[in-house]
């Protein structure tokens, strides 16, 4: 769904380049949305200057080596969540944001949705503490489905990072690591 929104964006942002670890299919892509260049190693493509900002819609096992890559190759990010699928990724993560002036951002869409906006609003200025219920109706995944290997990160990596997400954003609260 990324490319056909940027292709709505031409007025900030240009595609220079695709990457999939299969080429044709990286071709393919960059035919399609106009990019000059299509690579099969992520290395690569975090060489072109180029490239600017790397957009990463890839399994969830790899957000954060590849963001680690970008950053410290001085490329700005936007990933998919989850950023990270364990503590050491998301140390190794950390240590490169804390080295770059670079952007990144966490595909975390639902904060930005109509109805958690109005509900922000409604809810700046409460008094007390807040209780939130939030339910989910999804249909079961197959038992061999990615989303439960450990290359998916489970349901609560994969899936509910998305409500944790909307719950600091409604309350305007910082995540605190511990």
């Amino acid at each position: 769904t990324h490319l056909p929104n940027l292709a709505t964006l031409t007025d900030r942002f240009q595609v220079v380049a695709t990457c999939d670890r299969n080429g044709a299919q990286a071709q393919d892509i960059a035919r399609q949305v106009g990019a000059a260049h299509a690579y099969s190693d992520a290395a690569e493509l975090l060489r072109d200057p180029a490239v600017q900002l790397v957009l990463i819609a890839t399994r969830h096992d790899t957000h954060a080596p590849l963001a680690t890559a970008a950053l410290r190759a001085g490329k700005h990010v936007f990933t998919e969540k989850p950023a990270a699928i364990d503590a050491g990724q998301l140390s190794e993560l950390r240590a490169a944001l804390a080295a770059t002036d670079r952007y990144f951002m966490v595909g975390f869409n639902r904060r930005f949705s109509p109805h958690a906006v109005q509900l922000r609003r409604l809810l700046r200025g409460r008094v007390g503490p807040l209780v939130l219920n939030y339910r989910v109706l999804a249909d079961p995944a197959p038992r061999d489905s990615w989303i439960y290997s450990a290359a998916g990160g489970g349901r609560v990596i994969g899936e509910a990072c998305h409500m944790f997400d909307l719950f600091n954003a409604l309350v305007g609260d910082d995540v605190v690591v511990t």
